[in-house]
């Protein structure tokens, strides 16, 4: 990347966005869980395994 050629901080930059991409993951994965849970339908029975 351009990045880690114009800097001598090649691995904390890979480091920080890969955080960054691990937090925005797991923040979306909840947002969405949150929506999913508010609008379940009853009765459906789709969480049941």
């Amino acid at each position: 990347m351009q990045a880690q050629e114009e800097t001598a901080r090649g691995i904390e930059i890979y480091l920080a966005v890969t955080a960054l991409y691990v937090v925005s993951a797991f923040a979306a994965n909840r947002a969405m869980a949150a929506i999913e849970a508010r609008v379940r339908v009853p009765g459906y029975i789709g969480e049941a395994r």
